[in-house]
């Protein structure tokens, strides 16, 4: 008994982790998305480049552990959101300037749109 009580923790245990290991996967690969965005819209340095996948990076862990926390409630989903998203920018204008940051959302809104069309 002892032994199947030890077992099955163990898999709980491996089974959270794994999910903890994907949740980061995706939020890297969210983010590494967005800086290529970002890198296509303005040309940016590799310092800059880096800030920015980092900013990205943590704004979408965030993200996405609000997400969880607010699972079914989209009210409070936005509301946890938005000072995130708004930290984000601020940080990001600081990096790369109000210009490009203004460049970089008007690609951004062009690759909606066209995503939109298709």
């Amino acid at each position: 008994m002892k032994n199947i009580a030890t077992i099955l923790i163990g898999l709980l245990l491996v089974t959270s982790a794994s999910t903890f290991a994907a949740s980061k996967d995706k939020s890297a690969k969210v983010a590494q998305t967005k800086a290529q965005s970002f890198s296509q819209a303005v040309d940016l340095t590799e310092s800059q480049q880096k800030q920015v996948y980092d900013i990205l990076l943590q704004s979408q862990q965030l993200v996405d552990a609000a997400k969880v926390k607010h699972k079914g409630d989209k009210k409070a989903f936005r509301a946890a959101t938005k000072p995130i998203k708004d930290t984000t920018e601020t940080e990001l204008v600081a990096i790369i300037g109000e210009d490009k940051m203004k460049a970089v959302k008007a690609y951004m809104k062009e690759q909606r749109k066209a995503a939109k069309k298709k």
